[in-house]
């Protein structure tokens, strides 16, 4: 008797376990579905003369521009290179850019938006602009190779346009991450 209720609680500590254990491995990948695989990953290359707020404002279907839907960082002087996620592409219908907030002029190298099953959208140089609407405080001065440069008159210059978000379907890559976590959750 004393050894079947050890075994009892042996298989009640074990069963425990096993659920906190899928309960860990559900959290987990559904952290990383959210918060990085179902997010638009963003490389900004950017010159400014100054240190600057940049920002990057979407707009769903139903939605308005608000400080709640942007990414906002600070570039600086020497820096070229910033790396950020921006929300899941599907959420976004159009896009506000502000490059700086200053009057002067800035190079943008290019804004590359990359998410798993889509195709990358780049604005640079060679975009086509016959869509972008450009606010009166900004002026595109050059485009060439090197990128697009912009002299801004006042402190809050911005572009708006509505990229085309290509669905392409999952990479093989992107296929083996999701077998991946479905086995481990089977086996878990």
């Amino acid at each position: 008797d004393r050894y079947n209720e050890k075994g009892k609680m042996m298989a009640r500590i074990f069963t425990l376990k096993n659920g906190f254990s899928v309960l860990l491995g559900v959290l987990a990948i559904w952290c990383s579905y959210t918060f990085f695989y179902n997010r638009a990953y963003v490389e900004l290359q950017i010159e400014v003369t100054e240190k600057t707020p940049v920002k990057i404002y979407w707009k769903s279907a139903t939605g308005n521009f608000s400080e709640k839907n942007r990414v906002y960082l600070k570039a600086k002087p020497g820096k070229k290179t910033y790396r950020f996620f921006l929300t899941d592409l599907d959420n976004i219908e159009i896009l506000r850019f502000d490059p700086i907030q200053y009057a002067g002029k800035v190079t943008v190298k290019s804004l590359i938006m990359s998410q798993a099953g889509y195709e990358d959208v780049v604005f640079d140089a060679e975009y086509d602009f016959s869509g972008v609407e450009i606010n009166r405080q900004l002026k595109v001065t050059g485009r060439d190779s090197t990128g697009i440069e912009i002299e801004s008159t006042g402190v809050d210059p911005y572009f708006i346009f509505s990229p085309q978000f290509n669905y392409k379907g999952l990479s093989p890559d992107e296929i083996c991450w999701v077998v991946v976590c479905f086995i481990f959750l089977v086996l878990c």
